[in-house]
């Protein structure tokens, strides 16, 4: 399993923040609106694609974008809940 940062394009008409906690739901920490942490056991592309970032739409509509990067480690300050989630996950 690794951990990712999402970071959502909020013009692109999509909710992708609701697919993250749809589809992982204990396994998400929301950062602000369109930035979360997600632990997957998928890769990088795997994820991208069940987020719909780059995938066409039946209905013609522009896809997702946005972008999946693998968390190798992360460092700062910032909320307790961040680093409970980080350790648990």
């Amino acid at each position: 399993m690794g951990k990712f940062l999402v970071f959502i394009d909020e013009d692109n008409g999509h909710n992708v923040a609701d697919k993250i906690k749809e589809l992982y739901p204990k396994k998400n920490y929301k950062i602000r609106d369109d930035l979360w942490f997600v632990n997957s056991g998928e890769l990088s592309m795997d994820l991208s694609e069940q987020l719909g970032f780059g995938v066409k739409t039946e209905d013609g509509t522009p896809p997702a974008s946005g972008l999946v990067v693998r968390d190798n480690i992360t460092a700062g300050y910032y909320k307790n809940s961040l680093w409970e989630w980080y350790n648990d996950n």
